[in-house]
């Protein structure tokens, strides 16, 4: 035993051989001399302490291991600050379309008022426009004017007025109510009020015409009395409008129109 175990054991009061053991053990694991740790128990020094053991560099695997758990972390940071609301569509509730013949009676409805108005118009315009001069006979006011003129204007301003006829007798149910809504058929609603318009407006002005009376000095001029002519007019645009209005609705339906039941 050396001096320095015997002044350890007598300074920490334990065996000398058991301080000498616990020396070797401490100095092995320190790194240092048996001496050396002796020295500083006995000089009441702390004992020399153990480097501390370098961590080991990562390697190139774990550093991949490492980067894949944090992947999923970052993608879950990512995905709540640039989250995107969802957008849910809302569906509409279902509408049941509106009875074939509450259809068709909307469309007579509102064609016989907007032929109504067409014939106002044409009776406060047209006449006067087809008609160039005007007199009064008998204390009645009449107008005269080629037949052709009549008729062929009558069918003219009728086929016009009954295009513009189907379109709104299709149209604004359809805007006011969703069980008026239309299939694809806008082109042949259009073609159906022009036409039924054209030959509709022959047969008025072919009416109007008859109402007349040759002119005597002129037969190939027509002596139109103005107020009868009117009335004429307007009533047959009326019964046009009511026939425009409904066949442009049996135009739109689905399908051929049928009893009420029928959509």
């Amino acid at each position: 035993m050396s001096s320095f175990s015997v002044a350890a054991a007598a300074l920490l009061g334990v065996p000398e051989d058991l301080v000498q053991r616990s020396a070797e053990a401490r100095a092995a694991a320190a790194g240092s001399s048996t001496e050396d740790i002796l020295a500083a128990w006995g000089g009441g020094a702390p004992a020399p302490q153990a480097a501390p053991a370098a961590a080991p560099e990562p390697t190139p695997a774990a550093t991949e291991a490492a980067q894949a758990q944090e992947i999923p972390a970052l993608v879950a940071v990512a995905e709540q600050v640039f989250q995107v609301p969802e957008f849910i569509e809302e569906e509409l509730p279902p509408v049941e379309m509106a009875p074939t013949m509450a259809r068709l009676s909307k469309g007579r409805t509102l064609g016989i008022g907007f032929g109504l108005a067409a014939g106002l118009v044409t009776g406060l315009l047209g006449l006067l426009i087809l008609i160039p001069s005007l007199s009064i006979v008998e204390g009645v006011l009449v107008g005269s004017t080629a037949p052709r003129k009549i008729v062929f204007g009558a069918a003219i301003i009728m086929a016009i007025a009954g295009r513009f006829i189907a379109q709104a007798a299709t149209r604004i149910p359809a805007a006011i109510n969703r069980s008026y809504e239309l299939e694809d058929s806008e082109r042949e609603i259009k073609l159906t009020g022009l036409v039924t318009g054209l030959a509709l407006g022959l047969g008025l002005g072919t009416l109007i015409k008859k109402g007349g009376a040759p002119d005597i000095l002129d037969p190939a001029i027509q002596i139109i009395p103005i107020m009868r002519s009117f009335v004429t007019m307007l009533l047959g645009a009326g019964v046009i409008g009511a026939i425009v209005g409904t066949l442009s609705q049996i135009v739109a339906l689905p399908d051929a129109p049928g009893s009420d039941q029928d959509h």
